[in-house]
């Protein structure tokens, strides 16, 4: 009689046992690293934005902000040029940027926006108010690093700082 060759449906059942076991056990560390991604993706490109904004005002020598608006219990940005004084219009290359539900958007800036003059500095700096939090309440509830901050300098530095 032949030896058998294979594997026997207990021993399946157990390395399937096993390997969902793991999964689970994986699976929080998955998603927190996802949701670390995310935040930092969201931070970026704020970041990213600003300084977009930043050398259209230097290239086309006028004024330009990054605007941030709150709709509908909803956060989004976008990036404005001034046409004449007090008439600001979306630039064509910008669009609408929506802040993903997941996170909670704190803008702490003059009028909600970051406003820079033709030389590139930030016109309506003000030293208490050049901050925008972007924070995981996900993250949170796992004790990780919850928050991203955008400092913003009157020169037109952009910093983010993770807490």
């Amino acid at each position: 009689m032949k030896p058998r060759s294979g594997f026997t449906v207990i021993e399946i059942l157990i390395a399937v046992g096993i390997l969902g076991l793991m999964a689970v056990m994986l699976m929080p560390a998955i998603q927190n690293s996802l949701e670390t991604r995310n935040l930092e993706s969201v931070a970026q490109e704020i970041k990213s934005n600003l300084q977009k904004a930043k050398f259209q005002a230097v290239r086309t020598k006028m004024h330009h902000r990054l605007r941030f608006l709150y709709e509908s219990g909803r956060w989004s940005y976008l990036i404005e040029r001034q046409e004449i004084p007090n008439n600001w219009v979306i630039i064509p290359e910008s669009q609408e940027q929506i802040i993903p539900d997941q996170f909670t958007l704190t803008v702490i800036i003059p009028d909600q926006n970051i406003e820079y003059s033709q030389l590139g500095l930030i016109s309506n700096y003000d030293d208490s108010l050049n901050q925008i939090q972007i924070q995981s309440s996900h993250l949170s509830k796992y004790s990780q690093s919850d928050s991203r901050y955008i400092f913003i300098y009157r020169g037109g530095r952009i910093e983010i700082t993770v807490n």
